[in-house]
């Protein structure tokens, strides 16, 4: 069914735009929101700890642009500092699933729009990222997880995007082939699902009490990101656990520092200390029409 006041504020200028709420982990408390959002949106949280600091990495919406990159944000209590950009292609990027193999952080960021799958290699953290490997993107590959690291392969949970109806996605469990030197060959799949409107990849897997769970999207026809579902995932059998652990839906969710309605949550990020999770939001923008226009124009030259 259509939402005729979301279409006809869509019309005249709103638009719905994304960004990070974060707060300390096990509190049932509202979340602190970015709120500046006149330049960038925000989407996509990704946690990392490094050193003895934690980090969110997350997709960088480029209005002007209408283009997302992968930024960066330093984790101070329950606020996330330093905000900037970290890596920008001249197509669009996000979920930027970061892990560590041999030593070395590589960052596997979901950057369909140039019909490939791209590894990045970390040179300094957690600004500068080189391009390691370049495969071809066959079935439509979206948002990436990290199941297991061994020494000679890298197993990888993808979300992959049913063509006939973009509000599905299934996974495909694929493997990177490591040989001896630490060098990544090829990409081979081990099986796939069934496209569902609850399959797609919400949020990198996290660990508690020793047990590791699994974020998913929770869509409908018409309807994106409409909340998340928590599943336990066996490691070892490579199997999504069907029972859903812990639900999180828009009705729930409250704020500390934000006015706007929220009409849908889609990634999830928990580190040890706090968590991070992207919302939503209508948001009057009086450039939208230009800003898209500008970018139409410049597909249409290239």
């Amino acid at each position: 069914m259509i939402d005729i006041k979301k279409t006809f504020l869509k019309l005249i200028g709103y638009e719905e735009i994304w960004t990070l709420g974060i707060r300390k982990k096990g509190e049932n408390t509202p979340y602190n929101v970015i709120s500046d959002l006149k330049k960038y949106w925000y989407a996509d949280p990704i946690q990392i700890s490094y050193g003895n600091k934690d980090y969110v990495f997350f997709e960088m919406f480029n209005k002007k642009k209408c283009k997302g990159s992968i930024g960066v944000a330093e984790v101070d209590g329950e606020q996330l500092k330093n905000i900037h950009l970290v890596l920008e292609e001249d197509f669009h990027m996000s979920y930027p699933t970061i892990f560590e193999f041999n030593n070395n952080l590589y960052m596997l960021p979901e950057c369909s729009e140039s019909n490939s799958i791209r590894v990045y290699c970390c040179s300094r953290f957690p600004d500068k990222w080189e391009l390691y490997k370049v495969y071809e993107n066959k079935l439509n590959y979206t948002d990436m997880n990290i199941i297991n690291i061994y020494k000679d392969e890298i197993i990888v949970d993808c979300s992959v995007i049913d063509t006939e109806n973009p509000f599905k996605a299934k996974t495909v469990l694929q493997k990177i082939e490591v040989n001896d030197k630490y060098e990544f060959g090829e990409i081979k799949v081990l099986k796939e699902g069934e496209y569902s409107f609850t399959d797609r990849n919400g949020g990198a897997v996290f660990f508690a009490e020793g047990k590791a769970y699994v974020p998913k999207q929770i869509s409908n026809n018409g309807n994106y990101g409409m909340g998340l579902n928590i599943h336990m995932y066996d490691l070892e059998k490579r199997i999504l656990m069907k029972n859903i652990v812990r639900s999180i839906q828009v009705k729930d969710f409250k704020t500390q520092n934000l006015d706007k309605n929220i009409t849908g949550i889609h990634t999830y990020a928990q580190g040890k200390s706090i968590e991070v999770i992207d919302i939503r939001v209508m948001y009057f923008n009086p450039k939208k029409w230009f800003y898209r226009l500008n970018k139409l124009k410049s597909r249409r030259k290239d």
